[in-house]
């Protein structure tokens, strides 16, 4: 995170209403969409505010300001929320994988379903300063096989279903 993260902010504004640390369900349900989690992987929160990009780690429930080589680029909508993971890849400098997003314009996406947050992730994409922000992806459970997990840079800990509820994930770890 040394890299990802630069100094702490002690400012962050209503923003971290919508940070709160991913929430995994107890009980297994139904997910329409499912990615990988990947090992060492950690949970944390881009928020885009005008003119910067702010990680909240609710890990140490820290604030940083976001190095520029790893920010949403200014011609993000000012006041979204992304939720992502942090991975090292064998090799390679930390990359921020997203995964959801819990606001955008200060709206909130809860109530909208996970095909419908995934998509304007897609146009959201065109945002992200790539390869160190990539859009992680997210479809069939059945697509991700030991085959699937084998062309990835990093060893996978598990699946996750992306919940019904924004920032909420069923986890399956191997």
């Amino acid at each position: 995170m040394n890299v990802v993260c630069q100094s702490p902010c002690l400012w962050i504004g209503d923003h971290l209403d919508y940070c709160k640390p991913p929430r995994v369900l107890d009980e297994p349900s139904y997910s329409p969409m499912w990615t990988w989690i990947p090992e060492g992987a950690e949970w944390l929160y881009l928020v885009k505010v005008v003119g910067f990009t702010l990680a909240y780690i609710p890990r140490n429930d820290t604030v940083y300001f976001v190095n520029p080589a790893y920010a949403l680029r200014n011609t993000c909508p000012p006041n979204t929320v992304l939720v992502a993971q942090c991975v090292r890849d064998e090799g390679s400098a930390p990359r921020l994988l997203v995964v959801d997003i819990l606001c955008e314009k200060s709206v909130s996406t809860f109530g909208v379903a996970p095909y419908e947050r995934y998509d304007r992730l897609r146009e959201l994409r065109a945002h992200f300063v790539e390869p160190n922000c990539s859009l992680q992806w997210c479809g069939e459970r059945a697509a991700l096989t030991d085959e699937f997990f084998a062309t990835l840079p990093h060893v996978v800990r598990g699946r996750m279903g992306v919940g019904v509820t924004p920032g909420e994930f069923i986890m399956e770890e191997f």
